[in-house]
């Protein structure tokens, strides 16, 4: 028994994509003593299952682009391969981008990073143990009667060691929680194993049993080992994987709440929308990509009779149009068909006997829509039909304890288990089971879209939160009475200058120490490239680095010409595009200027990439997030009203006191407090989530001037130059839209001021 006043303790059985992302989400943002267990029988962590092939011939499903562990920053793994790129030079395909499709032994080792990285990052009273077992049986115990607060406990039970207790058990096992079975005899291999395609003959005879993801591994692993014999791939209706394709989105086309409840009124939505998409000239890929952010919701419309249908007619199709393979290797299959080594055949097997008189094995076969059989013979036959979720039907010992125990209740469709809305396991009758959850593969029979990265950073992002948020308050005791100080702490050594541009009513603001001349830019404009030099000159400070609050969207940074000019380096936050920068931010960091500590927090919203800087308890640089009286614009450039209440709650949360210096202000206010604007923001007082949403959304105002022009010269910052004029007309006709745009903006204040408030 642990002792009362020991940290809590989570238990993540399973260290694969979930349990890495979860646990690493919990070594981010745990603020008190925490214990993390994760544990995984193969001892990979970090890569699991999907990811530990040795095979870099194996590549994501999925560009780069899209691959980042955190969903509020969606250029994490770009940049890292940026950051390795030398060391992963015989892994990277040349000019790798956001557009390309990396190996999976690649992504495997960026999950072994993001772990380790949140591990070192971690505060001292948070601690991670890797376990290398198995885990063969959960046993429930009754609370502790010493502990001050009663909390559910478990003691796990491992194969190879004595048992541990944890307080919250989260099973991330994936695809792995029922291994595979014995292979079936002599020349049968499973297709997800590192010996699928070992010590064959090149010229030996291979049939693939099943035709999705894993048979496209297994011919890409054949063929870059040299492989000449036939193969044959065999499933049921033929199918073949289809390639991604880059096409003009069509967005989010369909209203889950109005849509059909049933898999053919579905189906024949789907198949209109994509013929109306053929005669405008779209591609149906941007029809299926456009129902991903709706797929679990008409999935949850389905009652059980709808979704077996689905299952029984629809899921195949559904798989080959929504799970697609690289263009590079659609290529390589089709190359392969076209020299006829590869068949594809639609049949059904119906015995795999051994072959008499040596090695090999007899496949007896139907083919499709025909009565009679036929007999393939076969070197070796590679099993590449998944691996099961029917934990119901399985004889797996753990799975079977569990269900005994009363902890988990298998899903009706045999698709993982039961579980609430929230990944709490719910036993037989509906009952969440305290202390008990799961994410990822085993919540499919819920949510149907249940294994692709963008589903299960968000599953481990709301899971870790709901885990923290559980755990024990951590009471910190009152310090000695001090008044609070009516203005902001004095820093003797800052010195700053705020600085104004009128053409766009932006501020670029000068950082300095002023006991060695060390000195910063935030938000410099390319105008005002002399003014700014020559003011460095006068005070006789050296520039030491410009700083970005975001890739703005209303006027060219000077950034580029600064470091030409000065040497200094560019610190800027991490946009997808961004190219020569010195260092990419993601907040978190702290920037050392002279005797000043800067700290750059993160405030996504107004730009996904969008950071404040911070000195101390005296100025927050809150760039174009947090405005006086108001705050940054979320229709353009992929913001995200959401995004941006959170951001401003974390802003809001600094001492009151604090001085806040926005990038913008319209009606030529310097500067104003936290305080003032918990008070008096129009757009944040007394509003919560929900409504600060909705207001962000009625929202509409023209876009920026310079938008067409500033966005791919802020991504090369500032050192490439716009193709089109930047002339002085155009720039008087953006003062006079701009001038037109304030008053229409001073009026939207008052509205907000005090109509806003209903609704």
């Amino acid at each position: 028994m642990a002792p009362p006043d020991s940290p809590p303790v989570i238990a993540i059985v399973g260290a694969g994509f979930s349990g890495t992302l979860l646990a690493s989400q919990l070594l981010r943002h745990s603020r008190q003593p925490l214990r993390l267990l994760l544990i995984d029988r193969s001892g990979r962590f970090g890569t699991g299952l999907a990811y530990g092939t040795a095979d870099p011939a194996h590549l994501l499903n999925v560009s780069a682009g899209a691959m980042s562990a955190w969903a509020d920053d969606p250029s994490h793994l770009l940049r890292w391969i940026d950051l390795n790129r030398e060391a992963l030079a015989d892994l990277l395909p040349s000019g790798a981008d956001a557009s390309s499709f990396v190996p999976r032994q690649l992504y495997g080792l960026y999950l072994q990073s993001v772990l380790g990285d949140a591990e070192c990052l971690a505060r001292g009273e948070i601690s991670l143990q890797r376990i290398s077992d198995e885990l063969v049986d959960l046993e429930p115990l009754p609370p502790d009667p010493a502990a001050p607060v009663a909390r559910a406990r478990h003691r796990l039970h491992l194969k190879g060691q004595p048992p541990i207790e944890a307080h919250h058990v989260v099973l991330a096992w994936g695809n792995s929680a029922i291994p595979p079975p014995p292979e079936p005899g002599p020349g049968v291999r499973h297709g997800w194993t590192a010996q699928a395609t070992a010590d064959l003959d090149p010229e030996a005879s291979v049939a693939l049993l099943g035709t999705g993801l894993t048979m496209v591994d297994m011919v890409v692993s054949l063929h870059r080992q040299g492989h000449r014999g036939p193969i044959v791939a065999l499933s049921r209706r033929g199918h073949r994987p289809n390639a991604h394709r880059s096409v003009p989105p069509l967005g989010d086309w369909i209203d889950a709440d109005r849509a059909p409840a049933t898999v053919l009124g579905l189906w024949r939505l789907i198949r209109a929308r994509a013929d109306q998409a053929a005669r405008e000239g779209h591609d149906w890929r941007a029809v299926i990509d456009g129902l991903r952010p709706r797929t679990q919701a008409l999935w949850q419309r389905l009652d059980a009779g709808e979704r077996r249908r689905f299952l029984r007619h629809a899921a195949v199709v559904w798989d080959v149009h929504r799970h697609r393979i690289a263009p590079e290797l659609k290529a390589l299959l089709e190359q392969l068909e076209a020299s006829g080594q590869l068949r594809h055949l639609a049949a059904r097997l119906l015995a795999n006997d051994d072959a008499p008189q040596g090695s090999g094995r007899l496949l007896r076969i139907r083919r499709r829509g025909q009565a009679s059989t036929e007999v393939l013979r076969v070197d070796r036959l590679i099993l590449c039909t998944g691996i099961p979720l029917a934990y119901g039907s399985s004889e797996e010992p753990l799975l079977v304890r569990l269900q005994e125990r009363g902890l988990l209740s298998p899903d009706p469709l045999d698709l993982g288990s039961r579980c609430d809305a929230h990944g709490a396991l719910l036993d037989a009758v509906g009952a969440v089971q305290p202390g008990l959850h799961t994410l990822g593969s085993p919540r499919k029979g819920q949510l149907w879209e249940s294994i692709a990265v963008p589903e299960l950073r968000l599953q481990a992002r709301d899971l870790a939160q709901r885990l923290l948020a559980s755990l024990p308050r951590q009471l910190q005791g009152l310090p000695p009475f001090e008044a609070v100080p009516a203005r902001a702490p004095v820093m003797p050594s800052l010195l700053l200058r705020q600085l104004f541009d009128a053409d766009t009513n932006a501020y670029t603001y000068l950082i300095a120490d002023a006991k060695s001349g060390d000195a910063a830019l935030v938000d410099p404009v390319l105008e005002q490239l002399d003014r700014d030099l020559n003011l460095l000159q006068e005070l006789n400070l050296q520039l030491r680095f410009c700083l970005e609050t975001r890739l703005h969207t209303d006027h060219i940074t000077g950034a580029g010409q600064l470091r030409r000019r000065t040497g200094c380096l560019l610190l800027v936050p991490a946009a997808p595009g961004i190219r020569n920068a010195d260092r990419l931010l993601t907040g978190g960091e702290r920037l050392e200027l002279g005797s000043l500590s800067i700290e750059v927090i993160a405030t996504p919203g107004h730009t996904p990439e969008h950071v404040a800087y911070r000195i101390g308890d005296s100025h927050l640089f809150s760039g174009d997030a947090l405005l006086i009286r108001g705050c940054g614009r979320t229709d353009i450039a992929d913001g995200d009203a959401g995004q941006l209440y959170d951001s401003l709650q974390r802003l809001l949360a600094l001492p009151e006191t604090m001085l806040v210096f926005p990038s913008h202000d319209d009606s030529g206010r310097s500067h104003s407090s936290i305080g003032e604007e918990r008070r008096h923001n129009p757009k944040l007082a007394g509003r919560n989530r929900e409504d600060f949403v909705r207001l962000m959304n009625q929202e509409s105002l023209a876009p920026p001037e310079w938008l067409r022009e500033a966005l791919p010269a802020n991504r090369h910052l500032g050192d490439l130059q716009p193709s089109d004029p930047y002339d002085q007309e155009r720039r008087q006709l953006a003062i006079a839209s701009r001038q037109a745009q304030a008053t229409e903006e001073a009026n939207k204040e008052i509205y907000n001021a005090f109509l806003g408030m209903f609704i």
